[in-house]
């Protein structure tokens, strides 16, 4: 193979090709580029864009673009790219859309208007952009200073006589809403001010009272800021809202009106002094952690409309010491009364079914606690409960969850039913001294001789959870396998 060297300083292989391949390839490129650029050159002098002005509240700079165009021109057997002169466009040539005032579209004006309030400065070569306002709010005012509100339709127009003696007709006044400052737009107010601004910006009508409490036009208690010991809440408040009274370092009673129906979230939490309230026989919700740490609370009455109490309600209440959930309660939440270390009985009604996770737990004075229809116990429900000696499960009961009675040290005795067949494996973890485990049925002598075999099987299968040897001595005294036992 043969290389040589052409004009261009191509290599190609002569013995395969006559002349170099490079050179007609870029040769017929350039007759094609010839054939198809019939464009004409761009002028030399191109003229800048008249000088406009459109007036309005704002002006944005405009932004000029520069566009090169380059053109393919032969030379010989080569193409060379020729620059073409500079072309300039506008940021209003770029622009998407013209702007608007209100839904319709801004023409540019010949001149500036005559009208002070739309002559804007002149500036050289700059476009002004008006932008899209909110939606517009009509409203009209009368010669007495009354103010006719359209909302967002316009009124009719008003008639009026120009000086000529013609009549004509006046646009009706265009009111724009505000958008309120934030938060931190806000320099230089202490709380309780900034507060008040909060107030003013979320309730259209708050109403202050000779107690420092903030009433809102909906009846809700939104913020209480008095030093006062024992406060009466009025009738007018249906809802004590969310942090309320939270962190009053002062109060002690509280009195709720008779209207009162909602103790929002947070309401009196870490009320530390707090220890008495007087509830509403309205009341129908107690929010969740409603009382949270509330800790020299020491007596509950709760009203009998009481319907719903939110999770982690009356939680950390160190002081409290008794408890009696009224009747139309049906599941004790989560975490509802946890770690209420004085709390030492506890009497569920015959409506609760559900006792929650953690819902007792760390009740560490807890002996008594009654429960007549409940189905399900929850996780942890009375973990470290070290003070229960005994326990009776009713017979509705079907669900022991994990770790029910877990750390109940000093727990010895315990009635179970035979229908409570699902006990999860470490329900009775921590119960060391656990021993005697009857059967409910034949406590109540109840049970059919047939099924007495079943009684014995459920204390093995309560028994193997925390204490194997007790387990497999049962099972061998009545002819019990513990095979496939759950």
């Amino acid at each position: 193979m043969k290389m040589t060297k052409c004009i261009n300083e191509h290599y190609y292989n002569s013995d395969k090709f006559s002349s170099c391949p490079y050179c007609e390839k870029e040769a017929a490129a350039a007759r094609k580029a010839a054939e198809e650029n019939t464009a004409p050159a761009a002028p030399e002098n191109i003229q800048s864009p008249p000088e406009e002005i459109i007036s309005a509240p704002a002006v944005q700079e405009e932004h000029k673009a520069k566009k090169v165009h380059v053109r393919k021109v032969s030379h010989g057997s080569k193409t060379v790219p020729v620059k073409v002169k500079e072309k300039e466009t506008s940021a209003e040539d770029e622009a998407p859309a013209p702007a608007k005032e209100h839904g319709k579209v801004l023409k540019k004006p010949s001149a500036p208007a005559d009208d002070a309030r739309r002559v804007a400065p002149v500036l050289h070569r700059k476009i002004s952009v008006i932008p899209e306002p909110a939606e517009p709010h009509w409203a009209k005012a009368d010669s007495e200073g009354n103010v006719f509100d359209y909302g967002k339709t316009a009124p009719p127009p008003v008639s009026i006589v120009r000086p000529d003696g013609t009549v004509g007709y006046a646009p009706p006044p265009v009111i724009v809403p505000e958008v309120p400052a934030d938060d931190s737009d806000i320099i230089g107010f202490d709380e309780d001010e900034l507060l008040e601004l909060q107030l003013e910006a979320s309730s259209p009508d708050p109403v202050s009272d000779d107690n420092n409490m903030f009433i809102d036009k909906n009846g809700t208690l939104v913020k209480y800021i008095g030093t006062t010991e024992t406060i009466l809440i009025p009738d007018r408040v249906r809802t004590i809202g969310k942090y309320a009274f939270r962190s009053n370092e002062t109060v002690k009673k509280i009195i709720m009106g008779s209207s009162v129906t909602l103790v929002d979230k947070f309401a009196f939490a870490h009320c530390f002094n707090l220890e008495e309230v007087v509830f509403s026989p309205s009341l129908e919700t107690i929010a969740d952690n409603a009382f949270l740490k509330c800790l020299s609370l020491r007596h509950l009455d709760l009203p009998a409309s009481l319907t719903k109490i939110g999770k982690g309600a009356f939680a950390r209440c160190g002081s409290l010491e008794e408890l009696k959930i009224p009747e139309k309660i049906q599941k004790i939440n989560d975490l509802s009364f946890y770690s209420c270390k004085s709390l030492r009985k506890v009497e569920l009604p015959i409506s609760a079914e559900v006792i929650g996770n953690a819902a007792f737990s760390e009740c560490y004075s807890l002996k008594d606690i009654r429960m007549e229809f409940v189905t399900l116990i929850g996780e942890s429900a009375f973990a470290w409960c070290r003070s229960l000696e005994k326990i009776s499960l009713p017979a509705s009961l079907k669900t022991i969850s994990g770790w029910s009675f877990y750390g109940c040290q000093n727990l010895t005795d315990m009635v179970i039913s035979i229908n409570t067949r699902d006990i999860r494996e470490d329900a009775f973890t921590g119960c060391e001294n656990l021993y005697n485990v009857d059967i409910l049925e034949m406590v109540n002598d109840r049970l059919p001789p047939e099924d007495t075999k079943k009684a014995y099987r459920q204390m093995v299968r309560v028994f193997r959870r925390f204490n194997t040897k007790r387990a497999e001595k049962i099972a061998r005294e009545h002819g019990i396998s513990m095979l496939f036992m759950r």
